[in-house]
């Protein structure tokens, strides 16, 4: 009777300790970047290419390969319209273009969990392409004209990706600015700006 009454005692003594052990909580880590994937649209976006400016939008998704060191992988997406000039009047010929690229790269974060501002800086890779077609004016005199053949001129280069973002929960917005240089067979080295607002989540 005493044994048995002595093994109760001592199941009844280890049985609140593992039971906490069993609902340890995990520490956190405020010193590591708080999220793991991070989706942004930029619905107001500018591109300067080869001296042409198109108005364009973008859309971007993150992937956070280390929350300690803050470094995430993206691939952004921009595409820039034409930038829709009055052409009613033209009496001659006129162009038009719009452009394309991904920008994959590697992004640096400033901020860890719990903060507000997050400054982000990276290399990346451009790809992409920017279109120029000819068409006739409406008014042109003397009959229809040969119009000149429309070309393509590859967008290849590198570049380096700055953002602001303020964070507020799992909602972030910001502004970006993509410099760099790319290389044409015919035009040569170029300068490259992007630039837009951003709006996003963080997941």
């Amino acid at each position: 009777m005493k044994l048995l009454l002595t093994y109760i005692l001592f199941l009844g003594l280890c049985l609140p300790t593992s039971a906490q052990g069993k609902n340890k909580i995990p520490k956190e880590k405020p010193n590591e970047f708080g999220f793991d994937h991070i989706f942004t649209l930029t619905p107001i976006s500018g591109i300067l290419a080869f001296n042409n400016f198109n108005a364009g939008v973008g859309l971007d998704y993150e992937y956070i390969i280390s929350k300690k060191l803050g470094l995430g992988i993206h691939i952004p997406i921009v595409y820039g319209f034409d930038p829709n000039q009055d052409y009613s009047n033209y009496y001659d010929t006129y162009q038009t273009h719009t452009c394309y690229f991904i920008a994959p790269g590697l992004q640096f974060h400033t901020a860890q969990k719990g903060s507000k501002v997050d400054f982000v800086t990276g290399p990346s890779v451009i790809l992409g392409n920017m279109s120029f077609v000819y068409h006739q004016g409406k008014n042109i005199s003397g009959g229809p004209r040969p119009l000149p053949s429309d070309y393509n001129y590859p967008l290849y280069g590198i570049a380096v990706d700055n953002s602001l973002n303020f964070i507020r929960n799992n909602f972030q917005f910001g502004f970006n600015i993509k410099t760099g240089a790319m290389q044409e067979r015919y035009e040569g080295t170029r300068f490259f700006i992007q630039f837009g607002l951003r709006i996003g989540g963080l997941f």
